[in-house]
């Protein structure tokens, strides 16, 4: 399958949908905010995905009152993972992840994704419907998990103390103690 149509199913069984449910487009990514949380769809290509007739998924949740990594307000959508916490392949989801799911820090390092090999598919509904059901279902419960504070003590726990986690860890102390 080329672009154009594997696109063209991106559009009807994946954002159509979530758009329908309060997500928002960004470019090619999607993002649903709810109180002060984010939960968004990063949809990015790596050099060369075009040419090999890839695209990569990830999942992210973050907190609107957080700062960037350069400590600035975020005023706009993020579309580096780097500005996330909390990141997770879609592929990674499910019912009960919940159940012994914690923040794994990765920071700035290298990240777990999803990728689709559309350019090796005939037909991308599957996969993308497999998607959808997946952020509608398990995406959704982690985002209303990650309320600020739990989000904070997942951090804490969790953490390797690194700079982006301090920023965050005071960012959330200032929201919580008001």
């Amino acid at each position: 399958m080329d672009a154009k149509e594997f696109n063209r199913q991106y559009e009807d069984l994946l954002v159509g949908p979530l758009r329908s449910i309060g997500f928002r487009t960004h470019g090619q990514s999607l993002s649903f905010t709810k109180d002060q949380t984010v939960l968004a769809l990063l949809r990015f290509q790596m050099k060369f995905s075009g040419l090999t007739q890839r695209t990569h998924f990830l999942l992210c949740v973050r907190h609107d009152f957080l700062r960037t990594l350069e400590k600035e307000p975020a005023t706009k959508f993020l579309a580096e993972a780097s500005e996330y916490p909390f990141t997770l392949p879609v592929s990674k989801l499910s019912q009960d992840m919940l159940k012994t799911w914690h923040y794994q820090p990765i920071n700035l390092g290298p990240r777990v994704y999803d990728t689709v090999l559309f350019g090796e598919c005939t037909d991308a509904s599957e996969i993308l419907s497999d998607i959808r059901v997946k952020i509608t279902h398990s995406g959704l419960a982690w985002m209303e998990y990650l309320a600020p504070a739990e989000a904070l003590k997942q951090v804490r726990r969790h953490g390797e103390d690194a700079y982006c986690e301090k920023i965050r860890i005071e960012d959330y102390e200032t929201f919580l103690n008001g």
